[in-house]
């Protein structure tokens, strides 16, 4: 008998580890993103200042708009919000704390929670 293809199937060769990318089509406003998917992502763990609300949708559509990004959930968070990362792996929502655009949002509780609030007491 011949042997067929001693190979595994081209699906199963992808790399474990490779993350998907949506692209930002959007900026609802200065929490809310839309993806190409249709779906509008909020930004976990992080409130907008009302006083930093221009500055902060003038950085998202000069950084973020038109962008690959990652989301990455959190599991006992609402699935309408994310931790955003840049497809070169940068992080935007500590990213708008660490400019001062935004705070830690005390409502939600969240497993980056620490980092965030160690990020604004470095000012």
């Amino acid at each position: 008998p011949r042997v067929q293809n001693a190979f595994p199937p081209k699906t199963s060769l992808a790399k474990p580890h490779e993350e998907k990318t949506f692209k930002v089509v959007r900026i609802i406003d200065d929490n809310t993103i839309e993806l190409e998917d249709g779906r509008t992502m909020g930004f976990l763990g992080v409130t907008v200042e009302p006083k930093t609300r221009a500055e902060t949708l003038a950085y998202l559509e000069k950084r973020v708009l038109g962008r690959k990004v990652i989301l990455k959930f959190d599991d006992d968070c609402s699935p309408t919000k994310a931790y955003v990362y840049l497809k070169n792996k940068i992080f935007i929502n500590s990213h708008l704390i660490k400019a001062g655009l935004a705070i830690l949002d005390p409502k939600q509780v969240h497993r980056l929670q620490s980092k965030f609030e160690k990020l604004r007491t470095r000012e």
